[in-house]
């Protein structure tokens, strides 16, 4: 009997994340995303020069070459960010859960002890498509290097050299910010991204080689005909706002307090083909454990959001929807980072925000930081 149960939720599940056309409305639970295999027609290519010198799951690959991710379209691109996102909070939460009767220090030492890696299931996503130049795997190098001193470098925190892009984007994405979807190529670059429209690959290695940067230079149409950019200084991102109005901004800061804990706030509003349409509060926590230097550490936090949001461009639109931070929060125990995210719906594209009109707020147990999205 137990077993026809979950045969039929199985069914359930895969008739639900099958049949829905906009997959940011659908809700995957940690708990279920270990039930959903990855979407088909995920595959690994590369670039040396101008050539695709193979592809597919499993061949073993030239190491002079550089290897990238191909996805037929951005609903299975965002469909598999989701997947790991969840699986990455599944693995997170069955290690709480295997030591539930451990306090915040226990569980954080013991982390330490057995070389616990949150980012098990977003490394082994990687793996078995023997995709091994992932933009995670240089983060992860970044961010161990950062952590364990006396004092953090705040100038040189891992997120910013990132694109501050959450982990499971990373893990999508390889060591030169590449990724395919579709018949398109993108380069994630500062503040948007490169779309290599026809998918050329030879022009991929020149923008690489050139090292453009739209905030620098103007891209050369004659040049480069088949790349649209989309950038804060790039052009691109929909066309002309009041300048008061907000489409894509963050804010961000570092707070140290008690000598020995720091908390990082984060607030952000995404509004990109790439990555949808969401607004987002996120806390992280560290503290210094013996000899003396900071580690990833687990407490009870809280990421919410307040204030409010508009869907029209003249005069940041009308009154929309209202964040109360009482209801818009994600509160977790025993985490290191945690995230509340609010996706918009893709028929409300066009959303605004005046500076200041929403906040982010931040705890750790007691102590609490606002961080404005000014």
């Amino acid at each position: 009997m137990k077993q026809i149960k979950f045969l039929i939720a199985l069914l359930i599940i895969a008739s639900t994340y099958s049949c829905t056309s906009d997959f940011d409305e659908v809700q995957v639970s940690p708990t279920e995303s270990q039930a959903i295999s990855d979407p088909d027609g995920i595959e690994v290519m590369e670039y040396s020069n101008s050539n695709i010198l193979s592809k597919g799951r499993g061949f073993s690959f030239n190491n002079t070459n550089v290897s990238f991710l191909s996805f037929p379209s951005i609903s299975v691109f965002r469909r598999t960010i989701t997947l790991l996102e969840a699986r990455a909070t599944y693995h997170d939460d069955q290690f709480i859960a295997a030591n539930a009767n451990l306090n915040d220090d226990q569980l954080s030492q013991l982390e330490i002890e057995i070389g616990f890696n949150p980012y098990e299931p977003l490394e082994r996503f990687g793996s078995s498509y023997n995709f091994n130049d992932s933009m995670l795997k240089d983060y992860i190098e970044a961010e161990n290097n950062w952590l364990g001193k006396r004092e953090l470098d705040i100038e040189n925190d891992p997120d910013k050299k990132f694109f501050h892009l959450e982990e499971e984007e990373l893990a999508v994405l390889n060591r030169d910010g590449v990724v395919k979807i579709g018949n398109s190529i993108y380069k994630i670059i500062k503040g948007g991204y490169f779309e290599i429209t026809d998918g050329n690959l030879q022009t991929l290695t020149k923008l690489i080689e050139n090292r453009v940067n739209p905030c620098e230079e103007q891209l050369s149409k004659n040049e480069y005909p088949n790349v649209n950019v989309v950038s804060d200084c790039g052009g691109g991102g929909g066309g002309p706002t009041p300048t008061y109005c907000m489409q894509s901004r963050d804010a961000r800061d570092h707070w140290t307090f008690g000598g020995d804990k720091m908390m990082k706030e984060e607030v952000v509003l995404v509004k990109s083909p790439l990555w949808g349409t969401k607004i987002k509060s996120k806390t992280k926590f560290f503290k210094k454990r013996w000899p003396g230097i900071f580690y990833r550490y687990r407490s009870d936090l809280v990421a919410a959001l307040n204030g409010k949001y508009d869907r029209e461009t003249s005069d940041c639109g009308e009154f929309a929807f209202e964040f109360d931070e009482k209801i818009h929060r994600e509160t977790k125990h025993h985490k290191s980072k945690v995230k509340y995210k609010y996706e918009v719906n893709e028929s409300y594209q066009n959303i605004y925000i005046k500076p200041g009109k929403v906040t982010g707020y931040h705890y750790q147990r007691s102590n609490l930081r606002t961080q404005p999205l000014d």
